[in-house]
């Protein structure tokens, strides 16, 4: 799967240490494993990296776990916009 991604994006095999096949909402919060909706090629590095979103993925991991946070809600919040969810833990 990772390397029909990197072809459909035009980046070379070779690439592939570069990137993670990521799931979009984490399995650790209910995320599909083999879902193609819930798969994408991330950066390991950079500003949007899988690095930094596997932070807010074991926040919001945490969060659901205690009781803190709705499942769904942390479900969306990843998949739709995972730099703002994380920002917005950054500032609590």
């Amino acid at each position: 799967m990772k390397a029909k991604l990197l072809r459909e994006q035009g980046l070379l095999t070779t690439r592939a240490v570069d990137y993670e096949l990521d799931h979009k909402v984490p399995l650790a919060i209910g995320g599909h494993p083999r879902n193609l909706k819930n798969l994408q090629l991330q950066a390991w590095e950079g500003h949007d990296g899988a690095r930094r979103k596997d932070q807010i993925e074991r926040a919001l991991q945490r969060r659901v776990c205690d009781g803190r946070m709705p499942l769904t809600k942390a479900q969306a919040a990843i998949f739709f916009d995972w730099q703002a969810a994380y920002r917005e833990l950054q500032q609590q």
